[in-house]
């Protein structure tokens, strides 16, 4: 999706041509010529026999646990991340921050980029490097909130409909599939990419308000079902 690359092309010969997101329909009509009327809208789902909904109020504790899931990578905008929990860092004394995932050996690099970043902050007391998870439902489960602060379009964003089923609040950036997903304000947070201080300032209205929170995830959790 995120390059109009030659061998793609391929994807828009048969009959009837899937798409998971409505970016992505755009991006198969426009880049590929594919008819409009050949495309059938099939967004991902989720599994709530896995995904048990819990609500936000019932699990919050002392301490406020905000995760981002998903590959160290650039493009998945770590350091906005990190950046925006720095400054909820210093309004939220019992702020836990989870990294969900790992980079693969081409962004090793990166990945010290982000820990470097994280100790120059001061906020390397409250941050854990969780690496790759199997059971995101576990995680999801003693989850607060779970900020997506990826910088590029994203074809869908399956993490946000997960931690939605779980009950869990999602601040999103607004790219690609995820305005499919999100009414901003109703069923979660819209943030610009790359937009620290937004980003921070959607943390802090979730956690000033343990009301906003339970009543989006509901409405999250009607529209995911």
């Amino acid at each position: 999706y995120y390059q109009k690359h030659l061998f793609s092309a391929v994807m828009g010969w048969a009959k009837r041509v899937i798409v998971l997101s409505n970016v992505i329909a755009r991006h198969m009509i426009e880049d590929f010529s594919v008819p409009h009327e050949r495309i059938r809208l099939v967004p991902r789902s989720v599994d709530l026999e896995r995904f048990k909904y819990l609500d936000p109020q019932a699990k919050r504790k002392e301490d406020f646990n905000v995760a981002i899931i998903g590959r160290i990578t650039p493009l998945k905008g770590h350091l906005h991340f990190i950046k925006a929990m720095a400054r909820v860092s210093r309004l939220v004394p019992r702020l836990k921050i989870w990294i969900v995932g790992d980079a693969p050996a081409s962004k090793e690099a990166y990945k010290e980029e982000v820990q470097v970043l994280v100790r120059r902050l001061g906020i390397w007391h409250c941050t854990e490097f969780l690496g790759t998870q199997r059971d995101i439902p576990g995680i999801l489960a003693h989850l607060d909130l779970v900020v997506l602060a990826t910088t590029t379009h994203e074809a869908f964003g399956r993490v946000v409909v997960e931690a939605q089923a779980a009950g869990v609040p999602v601040v999103a950036t607004k790219v690609g599939g995820v305005v499919d997903i999100i009414e901003d304000g109703k069923n979660g947070i819209l943030v610009p990419p790359a937009d620290p201080k937004s980003m921070a300032d959607a943390v802090m209205r979730i956690f000033n308000d343990p009301q906003l929170a339970s009543s989006m995830a509901e409405d999250a959790y009607a529209k995911v079902k």
